[in-house]
């Protein structure tokens, strides 16, 4: 008997051309010319990092929590957005997301933990000027504010996996995150000590502010998304030098009208 083998790139040309169109008219030969579309709603998954950077004396320096130089502290990302044209492309969008961290660095290890977790939520607003080039096909540049707020991080140690929570002290100790002095900035690194959530001097803050621009590609329903952002307040992860938290982020989404 014959046997049919199924093209998996092929399947997926076939699912994607089989979408529903959008519902956005264009004016042949004008890719700016977008009339105002519905309200869209979007289903987000991705992935984010971010990075704290420090600069003194004319030297700029980046590292991730741990103070691994040039690194970032990967995370996920998922959550829902709204998006609207309000005249000739130019929109807004919005929407609420799940941001988890997962870290196994050697410094974590060095200390007797085999993962760190930081949980928290991301709040995007941001102003859009959609073009389609192509019928059905739309190039989405974005730029605007973005919001996060870390709300809860623990470490896992040890063959129980047992937990200690950073949010409100925990069991872990203050003098395990402290790391030794930098040569570049010439300055104490803080680390992270347990209060780490609390507001103080003596950690990065559980709220971060930042600028963000960035670019979305859609076909139909699917799109492609990545957004920089750069943080506008200041964390102290340094005695006397402050540093930002910058992030980068890569989204795939599922976009459905409300009509």
């Amino acid at each position: 008997m014959k046997r049919f083998v199924v093209n998996p790139i092929a399947a997926t040309l076939l699912l994607l051309m089989s979408l529903p169109a959008n519902t956005v008219a264009q004016e042949k030969g004008n890719m700016f010319s977008i009339d105002d579309e519905d309200l869209y709603v979007g289903i987000n998954a991705g992935w984010v990092a971010k990075e704290w950077v420090t600069s003194s004396g004319g030297r700029t320096l980046h590292e991730d929590l741990w103070g691994n130089r040039d690194k970032f502290l990967h995370g996920l990302q998922i959550g829902l957005s709204l998006q609207k044209s309000v005249y000739k492309g130019i929109g807004f969008r919005t929407g609420l997301s799940y941001e988890w961290y997962i870290s196994t660095s050697k410094y974590i290890k060095e200390r007797g933990f085999s993962r760190f977790n930081e949980h928290g939520l991301y709040l995007p607003l941001h102003i859009t000027f959609r073009m389609m080039p192509f019928r059905n096909f739309s190039i989405i540049p974005h730029a605007g504010f973005g919001f996060n707020w870390a709300i809860y991080g623990d470490f896992k140690s040890g063959p129980t996996g047992s937990t200690g929570s950073i949010f409100n002290g925990g069991s872990i100790g203050e003098s395990i995150f402290f790391a030794v002095t930098d040569g570049i900035i010439n300055s104490n690194r803080r680390g992270y000590p347990y209060e780490y959530f609390d507001y103080n001097n003596h950690s990065p803050h559980h709220w971060n502010v930042q600028a963000e621009a960035g670019l979305a590609l859609r076909f139909k329903m699917v799109e492609l998304s990545f957004t920089y952002a750069w943080g506008l307040n200041r964390h102290w992860l340094y005695e006397d030098v402050p540093s930002h938290q910058n992030k980068l982020s890569a989204n795939l989404s599922i976009v459905f009208s409300t009509d």
